[in-house]
């Protein structure tokens, strides 16, 4: 009989619980086809970022490092995978590296391009920077290149959105 009394109460509680989270998740979702239920600004004020919390803006523009290859064009710096697949965590660390170096560039040292990245690339004045992450794996002439992520509808499109590009040499 305890049995039974222990999990009406698990299910009471979990119940209400998740009705709970449903009310606030519906309140703070800003579009949807029924109406918000009452007490909206009740919701918002106990969860004012709604799904800002958990996500980024899709559009928002990441860095990218570019390296130079053997016949001196500039190209998207490629992964160096060293464990089965790409799982090692230092393959990972990667990103966090690149905005390590992009957070250490002033206003000044960036360059604004309308055209290919890697164009602007190659006249764009070189900075000097020291690489501070645990993981070091862009070293040397390395350049960082901010560009808003192209619409999916412009996929088949050649289009090339502008960009701010930074030329770097980084002292590992």
């Amino acid at each position: 009989m305890d049995d039974i009394g222990l999990g009406r109460r698990i299910a009471g509680v979990a119940l209400v619980a998740g009705l709970l989270v449903g009310y606030l998740v519906r309140a703070v979702v800003p579009v949807a086809a029924m109406p918000a239920p009452p007490g909206r600004a009740v919701a918002r004020a106990l969860v004012p970022e709604g799904w800002a919390f958990f996500t980024r803006d899709p559009r928002r523009p990441s860095p990218v490092a570019y390296d130079t290859a053997r016949n001196g064009q500039w190209r998207p710096a490629p992964p160096r995978s060293r464990g089965p697949a790409g799982l090692d965590k230092r393959d990972r660390a990667r990103a966090a590296e690149i905005a390590l170096l992009a957070h250490r560039l002033d206003g000044a040292d960036w360059t604004k391009c309308d055209g290919e990245p890697a164009t602007c690339l190659a006249s764009a004045p070189a900075t000097p920077v020291a690489n501070t992450a645990t993981v070091r794996t862009l070293c040397g002439e390395i350049g960082i290149v901010l560009q808003e992520v192209l619409p999916w509808a412009w996929n088949d499109l050649p289009t090339v959105l502008p960009s701010r590009v930074a030329r770097l040499t980084v002292t590992c």
